[in-house]
C-alpha cells in the first residue's frame, strides 16, 4: 500500500513537471505544436527612442483636480457612527431574551451607509 502511494506521488510529480516544461517551452518558441511558433519582437528604431512623459501644469495635476474632503462633514459622520455603534451591544443583548428592537435594523443600515461614505471620502 505504501509503495503504491509513493508511486502515485512520483507519477503525479512527473506529470506536473512535464506540463510545466511544456509551458516553458511554448513560451520560448521551442514547443513542437504546429501553431505554437513564437514571433520575434521587433527591435525599436533608433529614431523612436522613448521620450519622457510631458509633465502636466499644476492646475491639471490629478491631485490638484481632486476635491478636498469636507472635514466638518467627515467629523460629524464619524461622531454619529461612533454613537450608533455604541448603541448596538445593548440591543444585541435583548436578542438573547428573544426581543428584537425595532430600531436595530435601521441603525445597522445607517452604520453601513456612514461607514461606506467615510471610506469613500477618506480613500484617494
Amino acid at each position: 500500500m505504501r509503495r503504491a502511494a509513493v508511486t502515485l506521488v512520483l507519477t503525479l510529480m512527473a506529470a506536473w513537471a512535464a506540463v510545466a516544461f511544456a509551458q516553458i517551452g511554448s513560451q520560448a518558441g521551442r514547443s513542437g505544436g504546429p501553431n505554437m511558433t513564437a514571433r520575434p519582437r521587433p527591435e525599436p528604431r533608433r529614431d523612436q527612442a522613448r521620450k519622457p512623459p510631458e509633465l502636466l501644469p499644476d492646475a491639471q495635476t490629478p491631485t490638484a483636480s481632486r476635491k478636498q474632503p469636507d472635514l466638518a462633514r467627515i467629523r460629524r459622520d464619524a461622531v454619529e457612527l461612533a454613537a450608533l455603534a455604541q448603541e448596538i451591544p445593548p440591543q444585541v443583548d435583548k436578542l438573547s431574551k428573544n426581543i428584537l428592537p425595532q430600531a436595530l435594523p435601521e441603525q445597522l443600515k445607517r452604520i453601513e451607509k456612514l461607514a461606506k461614505q467615510l471610506r469613500k471620502d477618506i480613500s484617494p
